[in-house]
C-alpha cells in the first residue's frame, strides 16, 4: 500500500491523487470522534512531522467534529483532504507513507458489525452495491 500510494502521487492524473489524500482524510476525520482519536492523531504526526500548526488544527477539528454535524464532518475532511494532497505533492515521503497511514488508522479503528463499502467513481463511472439482492435494468 506504501508504494501504491507513492506511485499514485507521482502519476500524472490528478483523480488517482484526490482519491488517495480523500481516504486517508477520510481516515483521519472519521477517527476524530472515536476511542482511537490519539493513535490516529499520533500516527499523522509520524507521518507529517510534529508541526505544532497542523497538530493544533486537528485538534480543533476534532472539537467541531464533537459539536457538530455530518455537514462538519464532511466539511472538515474536505479541508484534509486538500491539506494532505497538497502535503504529498511537496514531499515525496507524505505521498509514500500514505498508505502505511491508512493502514495504522484502519488497525486503531475500533470494531464495527457489518461491513463497510468505500467507493470511488471518476468520469462517466456508476457505482452500485447492494447489501443483499440487486436488479440493474428496466422494469
Amino acid at each position: 500500500m506504501d508504494l501504491l500510494c507513492g506511485l499514485i502521487f507521482r502519476a500524472v492524473d490528478p483523480e488517482l491523487q484526490k482519491i488517495a489524500a480523500a481516504a486517508a482524510a477520510a481516515a483521519l476525520v472519521g477517527s476524530m470522534a472515536t476511542d482511537s482519536w490519539h493513535k490516529a492523531k499520533d500516527a499523522y504526526a509520524r507521518l507529517c512531522g510534529r508541526n505544532g500548526t497542523d497538530l493544533d488544527a486537528l485538534e480543533s477539528d476534532r472539537r467541531r467534529i464533537d459539536a457538530g454535524d455530518q455537514q462538519t464532518e464532511a466539511d472538515v475532511s474536505a479541508y484534509w483532504s486538500l491539506h494532505l494532497r497538497r502535503l504529498a505533492e511537496e514531499r515525496p515521503d507524505i505521498a509514500a507513507g500514505l498508505g502505511a497511514l491508512l493502514r495504522e488508522l484502519g488497525q486503531a479503528a475500533p470494531e464495527r458489525s457489518g461491513q463497510l463499502y468505500t467507493t470511488y467513481a471518476t468520469g462517466n463511472a456508476q457505482v452500485n452495491i447492494a447489501g443483499r439482492d440487486q436488479r440493474i435494468g428496466r422494469l
